[in-house]
């Protein structure tokens, strides 16, 4: 086994946006992160398991103050996607493919509405 390391740099690119009047907020269907020439990881979507506001789960008063007076609005998703791992070293690329459950939470809107 070897440790691949790098420069702590990536892409995180975000695109496919739909929006959810549960949460209120768009969320990505697709994201990419990829660390330049050694790995990229692409997650698509499958699947909404969760959406809602997170201004919900409190009462009143707070809710007004968050929204109000703080200006917050936090949307909740948890999502099941489809990845695709692609990782480059030593001249040789490795592919896997899979699922994963991963969950996003947004204090502002994600593109368009």
């Amino acid at each position: 086994r070897e440790v691949i390391l790098s420069s702590g740099e990536y892409d995180f690119n975000q695109e496919n946006f739909e929006y959810s009047e549960a949460a209120g907020h768009s969320f990505p269907r697709t994201i990419t992160i990829a660390a330049p020439e050694t790995t990229s990881v692409r997650l698509d979507v499958a699947k909404v398991l969760e959406a809602e506001s997170m201004l919900s789960n409190f009462n009143i008063a707070l809710r007004v103050i968050a929204k109000n007076i703080l200006h917050m609005k936090p949307g909740y998703f948890r999502l099941s996607s489809d990845f695709k791992l692609k990782v480059t070293h030593n001249g040789k690329s490795f592919e896997e493919n899979g699922n994963a459950l991963h969950e996003i939470v947004t204090f502002k809107q994600l593109g368009p509405k």
